[in-house]
């Protein structure tokens, strides 16, 4: 009897300790990261972080209300306080296929500081995590004294607090490429960061679907050197482009050719010239093509639609990936419970007709428009989901 009366004032004690230890203490909470990026061993230090160049791509991350982990670089990068901050950093995104993004401390002043609230020295970095835009968790470390920044135990266990990873991944170009030559099936998209529709799919469905638990796929950004870009300038084919310009275009649309984007060689799974956003599934060991495209067994094609003006109230989609064609070749618009578990109830989108509140028009065409992304979401994310019902969820 004894003994059970002190084991209850134990334990009542202990909780009311609890209690009082966090009496004015925010309860920290995760952050779900929408995407990552898988380690690439080839890489050291500050290579592992996306450079943000500029004061306004962060802004432009807090605009869209994105999340995302953020170190603020010292103003020397040769100092052994960050040298052993980032080496610490560094592991913690190998051994989670972190993505984190960087920028210089030169970058703010004080306005800036106040209106991101980040915790700005020249002389040590800080790491923060944004949710939503704002700058929810943050810590300035001294490498040389700081056990955050020396310790990974201590580091990796505040960051694990906080954070919820994704599964869906950044590859390299190099990385990609070694998808493509192994023999295991895999997941891919094709997007870039200076599209239109693969910012709004990246900002509103993946967000949402990314906070589920969902198996391994990867992402190629190709607005890079190698794939869009070439000698560091964007594709263009008009008469006034530069050589490298030119060079840049033929390397795009031959990518696109290549990969099987475009139609070009897949009549199946391609689509007209190539557009992004687009998501295959690839068999790489049953490939008997000589190029990457004859891995794909399925795919799907994000928005990309244009609509023909029928009169003055009724706008036709006329050209979309979408079509009659699709339902004999893609695997996944006949799987029946993906579908179902999608919330996928049109699959054929061509000849579907919309108001003209729905469209943007063309300024250089008035009978052609573009469905508006908040409409054209309605049908294409359900496929979008069910292509990955089908591919990465869990089962």
């Amino acid at each position: 009897m004894k003994k059970n009366n002190l084991l209850f004032t134990f334990i009542a004690f202990s909780a009311s300790a609890s209690l009082l230890a966090g009496c004015g203490q925010t309860a920290v909470t995760k952050v779900q990261m929408t995407f990552g990026s898988l380690y690439d061993t080839s890489l050291s230090g500050t290579d592992h972080f996306l450079a943000l160049s500029a004061h306004s791509d962060l802004e432009a991350k807090v605009t869209d209300k994105e999340n995302f982990v953020l170190v603020v670089l010292p103003k020397d990068l040769g100092c052994t306080c960050w040298a052993n901050f980032c080496s610490t950093i560094n592991r913690y995104q190998k051994n989670k296929n972190l993505l984190i993004y960087s920028i210089e401390s030169t970058q703010f002043d004080d306005s800036s500081v106040s209106k991101f609230n980040l915790n700005i020295n020249a002389h040590l970095a800080t790491i923060a995590i944004f949710e939503n835009g704002a700058a929810k968790y943050q810590q300035t470390a001294d490498g040389t004294s700081d056990s955050f920044a020396k310790d990974y135990t201590v580091f990796a266990d505040w960051m694990s607090a906080r954070l919820s990873l994704s599964n869906m991944l950044y590859v390299s170009k190099t990385q990609m490429e070694g998808l493509y030559k192994g023999t295991t099936p895999f997941t891919l998209g094709f997007v870039r960061g200076s599209c239109g529709d693969c910012s709004y799919v990246a900002h509103n469905f993946l967000k949402t679907y990314n906070a589920i638990e969902h198996n391994v796929s990867y992402l190629i950004d190709c607005d890079v050197e190698g794939i869009r870009y070439y000698n560091g300038s964007k594709p263009s084919n008009k008469e006034t482009a530069t050589a490298d310009q030119k060079a840049a275009y033929q390397q795009w649309q031959t990518f696109k050719d290549d990969y099987g984007l475009s139609k070009l060689y897949d009549k199946d799974f391609g689509f007209d010239t190539g557009y992004v956003p687009m998501w295959v599934h690839c068999n790489p060991a049953a490939n008997t093509e000589t190029k990457p495209w004859g891995a794909i067994d399925d795919a799907d094609v994000y928005v990309n639609d244009t609509l023909t003006k029928k009169d003055e109230t009724t706008y036709e989609i006329t050209n979309t990936y979408f079509d009659s064609t699709r339902e004999a070749v893609l695997p996944f618009l006949s799987d029946k419970d993906a579908l179902a578990k999608g919330g996928c109830t049109t699959t054929i989108i061509k000849g579907i007709t919309v108001g003209p509140l729905q469209v943007d028009v063309d300024p250089d065409d008035p009978t052609t428009a573009y469905w508006k992304h908040e409409y054209a979401a309605k049908v294409h994310d359900p496929l979008l989901k069910s292509f990955f019902e089908k591919y990465i969820a869990m089962k």
